[in-house]
């Protein structure tokens, strides 16, 4: 694993913070005011998608055209399995709640 520079410190800091206070606000909402399922589904997913921003700091400084060239490899902080799993099932329970909602 590289060395973590500075701002790069502050983007796992931020998306961390912004995922951590959107689930817990959501959880909130969940207990005490009756909030839906798919709407605690669908803030998971959120979450876990910044979480998984969060683990890949160096995107968000990289130039968008080496980002979409297809030899770049996203350099995460953890393995590249692990992240994929981990951002892909945001995706999925984010897909789901909004299907559930569009359904009821």
């Amino acid at each position: 694993m590289e060395r973590v520079s500075p701002k790069e410190k502050i983007t796992i800091t931020a998306c961390v913070l912004v995922a951590i206070l959107n689930l817990s606000t959501r959880i909130y909402s969940f207990v005490f005011e009756q909030a839906s399922l798919s709407d605690l589904l669908g803030t998971i997913g959120i979450s876990l998608i910044f979480l998984g921003l969060a683990l890949t700091p160096k995107l968000f400084f990289t130039p968008v055209k080496q980002v979409f060239s297809k030899s770049y490899v996203i350099p995460a902080l953890i393995s590249q399995r692990l992240h994929q799993v981990l951002v892909l099932s945001g995706c999925l329970l984010s897909t789901a709640s909004l299907f559930s909602r569009i359904l009821n």
